[in-house]
Parts: structure tokens; C-alpha cells; sequence
């Protein structure tokens, strides 16, 4: 039938599939996963409740259901929303190139702050759940790599190995779209 069925194809090479399992085995020996099944996170009452329709609460809300379902309630941390990006369309036919846009989030450190730890995100995933959860989870991810005190397998790696966090975490469906 069109052949769709008769040609073997590999959904990842296999020098990726060696460092998806090497970094999944070094996250389980260093981060710890419970004894029990994670169970696939999915964007339904069964895990969130309906957060608030706008503004920043409607972010502090997620974030605080994302902190409880991965068990970091007592982490102390500050969500911030970032400054809005510059519109880079000036009129219907007049779009400025160039513009930098910022990322949908960050992870820092601030040692100047009350809350050490700081998370941002963009203002443009409050208009999307789905984002704003792959977003703090991502950066929750960070600050869980962060407590590690063991050397990672490949520092180049990081952004990978937070993504590959999150999707053991159970929010691989967030990371999809």
C-alpha cells in the first residue's frame, strides 16, 4: 500500500539513540526517578486545574501545579514575566528584520535576590497553554540539573539533556509541538 509499510526507516540514528540512553541512565543514577511509573502528563483535569484566563497569575498558577506534580513544592524560586518582545511589523506590508526576539524562557542564578533562584517567560505563552507548560517545565528541569553535584557526561549537551529531563519527567507530550 504505497509503500508505507515495507520500508524499515530509524526514527533516530544510532549514535542518538546511544546518548538518549547514556544520558537516560546518568540522569537515573544522578537525579533519581521513583520506584514507580511516571505516568505521560498531559494538559487535562486529570493533572491542571483551569488557570486563571490572563496576566501573570495565570503563569504563577501553572507553575505552581507543574512545581507540585514533579514534587518541587519546597524549591524556592521566583517567576518572572519577561518584557514584551518589539513588534517587528510596522504596517501591513512593512515587517523590520532583524529584531531580536527573546527566548521563551530562562534559568538563572541571582545572588542578589531574596529568591535565588529566578525562571522567566515570555508574555506570548500566557496565550498558549501547552507552551507555557513545555516552557516552565523546561526551566524547572535547569534547576533540578543545577542540584546535581556530579559531572555531567557532556556539558556541550545541557539544553538536550534538560529536554530528555523533562520528557522522563512525564512532559515529553509539552515538548512536541
Amino acid at each position: 500500500m504505497f509503500g508505507l509499510f515495507s520500508v524499515s526507516k530509524k526514527i533516530v540514528e544510532i549514535d542518538q539513540a546511544n546518548w538518549i540512553q547514556e544520558n537516560y541512565t546518568w540522569l537515573e543514577e544522578h537525579v533519581g526517578f521513583p520506584d514507580k511509573t511516571i505516568p505521560l502528563i498531559t494538559p487535562t483535569s486529570q493533572f491542571f486545574t483551569r488557570p486563571p484566563e490572563q496576566g501573570h497569575e495565570r503563569a504563577e498558577h501553572v507553575f505552581d501545579e507543574i512545581k507540585n506534580i514533579m514534587g518541587l513544592n519546597d524549591w524556592p524560586c521566583k517567576l518572572v514575566m519577561q518584557e514584551e518582545d518589539i513588534n517587528p511589523v510596522i504596517g501591513e506590508t512593512l515587517i523590520v528584520q532583524g529584531v531580536e526576539q527573546t527566548a521563551l524562557g530562562t534559568f538563572s542564578v541571582d545572588s542578589s535576590a531574596d529568591e535565588l533562584i529566578v525562571i522567566t517567560y515570555n508574555s506570548k505563552c500566557l496565550s498558549d497553554i501547552n507552551s507555557l507548560i513545555a516552557t516552565l517545565v523546561h526551566e524547572l528541569c535547569h534547576y533540578i540539573l543545577l542540584s546535581v553535584d556530579a559531572p555531567r557526561l557532556d556539558d556541550e549537551d545541557e539544553e538536550y539533556l534538560t529536554d530528555l529531563l523533562a520528557i522522563a519527567s512525564g512532559f515529553g507530550i509539552f515538548s512536541c509541538e
